[in-house]
């Protein structure tokens, strides 16, 4: 875009300008020993606030275990500016715009996969560093050099399912009940991607995004008669999952579903059956780490329950605290540098960044539901379920 442009020739004066007066690299304008300032840009109004809210106190408590409270790393303070995206595209690009214009080049979040693509292409044109907030499209890994991954990606979704199903796939009609976004969309062409021909279909159903009626679309599942239901459903899970219930799919079919956020979990818990397999990225206390303990008890401190998508604000934050730390504040080529191949303790366990195409490799959790109260029944080692190389 040209506004883009214009403001990465802009600041690259600015740099120059500075460089030439201090002698010094500068991440977001600071100097080693000077200030940071990272725009938190996620939903905190609109359809995804409810995971964007989440996410920023997961970064915060990340950022403040990874600082040990005093929100700075080496010397150099990290100063969080909080921007809501509205859950809109172009809410979000505008704001991306006025931290750029503002000397920011650290940004991290958003909650949506498509406005995660289009920071991904922003931070490009603009030399800044962009991790991800919980956006699990599988086109964000691999997008540039820019951007990194800040949470799970379709792909590892998938095949946690295949790894959880096992030859239950092979000649099955397996029928995806889906919103039509970005979200449910990778996930959809993923399925088939990884499961190809070893079942005998995939159908998608595919709902609009936000669903007010679910009705019509789980009775399409039912009429399908499938052998293995997949739903891949954003925000409000409560009533997509109890017109499973009520149209027996949960009787009928092998139901493999990863978990929403925490206040949906009730509404999973109705349901003891068999045919129902449950996965996330975190369910607390399945880990026993420094991080994991410091992230449970911080977000119970704050009267919530913690959830995966704190898991992923609070990884974020490790990431940003190691870019800056290990570059003094370097410039955005040098935290890039600083990143890759990074092998680090998420509240997940062990996280690694891949250098090649920035993914995110991490464990996987399978779990159930027994007497209202999850019960970890696995954890899934992230390399075995990591994303092909490109």
């Amino acid at each position: 875009m040209k506004t883009n442009a214009k403001i990465r020739v802009a600041l690259v004066g600015m740099a120059a300008a500075a460089l030439a007066l201090t002698g010094c690299s500068a991440a977001g304008g600071a100097t080693a020993g000077g200030e940071v300032v990272v725009g938190a840009l996620t939903s905190l109004s609109g359809a995804n606030s409810p995971s964007g809210k989440n996410w920023l106190e997961g970064f915060k408590i990340g950022l403040d275990y990874v600082t040990g409270g005093t929100g700075a790393v080496d010397g150099t303070k990290i100063t969080v500016e909080e921007v809501d995206d509205r859950t809109d595209p172009n809410t979000a690009m505008t704001e991306a715009t006025n931290l750029v214009g503002r000397g920011v080049n650290i940004i991290a979040g958003t909650q949506s996969s498509g406005i995660a693509l289009n920071l991904a292409g922003f931070a490009e044109e603009n030399d800044i560093l962009y991790i991800t907030g919980s956006a699990n499209s599988n086109q964000i890994t691999g997008a540039n050099k820019n951007t990194f991954r800040g949470s799970r990606q379709a792909y590892q979704d998938v095949a946690t399912i295949v790894e959880g199903l096992g030859d239950k796939v092979d000649g099955a009609k397996i029928g995806i009940l889906a919103h039509d976004i970005e979200y449910g969309k990778s996930l959809i062409e993923t399925t088939k991607e990884i499961i190809g021909d070893r079942a005998e279909s995939i159908t998608e159903v595919l709902a609009p995004f936000p669903t007010d009626d679910v009705a019509p679309y789980v009775q399409r599942i039912k009429s399908g008669n499938f052998d293995i239901v997949i739903p891949f459903w954003s925000g409000d899970v409560t009533a997509m999952w109890r017109a499973l219930e009520q149209q027996d799919i949960f009787s009928n079919a092998q139901v493999m579903s990863n978990i929403g956020m925490r206040p949906t979990w009730p509404t999973y818990a109705e349901i003891e059956s068999p045919n129902v397999s449950l996965f996330t990225s975190y369910v607390g206390n399945e880990v026993d780490n420094d991080a994991a303990r410091f992230l449970d008890k911080e977000v119970a401190a704050l009267g919530h329950e913690v959830d995966y998508i704190h898991a992923d604000g609070f990884l974020a934050a490790q990431m940003i605290a190691h870019a800056v730390g290990e570059t003094n504040a370097g410039t955005t080529a040098d935290m890039v540098a600083a990143l890759e191949g990074y092998s680090f303790e998420s509240p997940r366990g062990p996280t690694s960044i891949r250098a090649k195409d920035h993914a995110l490799i991490a464990p996987m959790v399978f779990l159930h539901f027994k007497d209202g109260k999850a019960v970890v029944d696995q954890l899934i080692d992230g390399e075995s379920i990591a994303p092909p190389l490109p």
